[in-house]
């Protein structure tokens, strides 16, 4: 499972807002890539604290990425070329027969539920992210606001110079 964390639909809000004027110095591309490392750094907990150590390599955790596809876009998630088997922690699969860890033969396919890493990391830290940049734009709407900034002209409906107030 890999998630991707994208500012598609906050891009253009920025826009518009600069095109009011509004000027915008926080770094939404570098919050999106240290929220994408708070998903891998949950997702790797989650997983080492459910995982038996006597079956971990250890592959599976180092696999767990950040990586940016643009200033836009970050995807987190395992490398599936390291570890293949990834998806099958996530979600679960059915186990054929075989031995359980007390060495007894065990007949008969039964379904091993998966540990769900990506997706508690996911839910876990999700409302998070969306509240940071909600917000960002508040504070920056709100010293905007306050400043000397642009107004909106009540006659002309047009934004123009000046100090809320006056």
């Amino acid at each position: 499972m890999k998630l991707s964390l994208s500012l598609d639909g906050v891009n253009k809000s920025i826009a518009n807002l600069q095109n009011m004027g509004v000027v915008i110095e926080s770094d939404f591309t570098g919050s999106l890539i240290d929220n994408g490392k708070r998903l891998r750094d949950r997702a790797k907990e989650i997983l080492e604290g459910k995982v038996n150590p006597i079956y971990s390599t250890g592959n599976l955790r180092n696999s767990i990425q950040v990586k940016v596809i643009d200033k836009d876009n970050v995807e987190v998630g395992p490398d599936m070329k390291i570890a293949p088997y990834a998806e099958w922690v996530e979600f679960g699969h059915y186990m054929t027969g075989g031995w359980n860890i007390k060495g007894q033969v065990v007949k008969g396919a039964r379904w091993w539920e998966g540990h769900h890493y990506m997706e508690g990391a996911w839910l876990e830290i999700s409302p998070t992210i969306a509240k940071q940049v909600s917000d960002t734009l508040n504070m920056t709407l709100e010293n905007f606001a306050k400043g000397a900034g642009r107004v909106r002209h009540k006659t002309t409906g047009r934004f123009v110079r000046g100090v809320i107030g006056e």
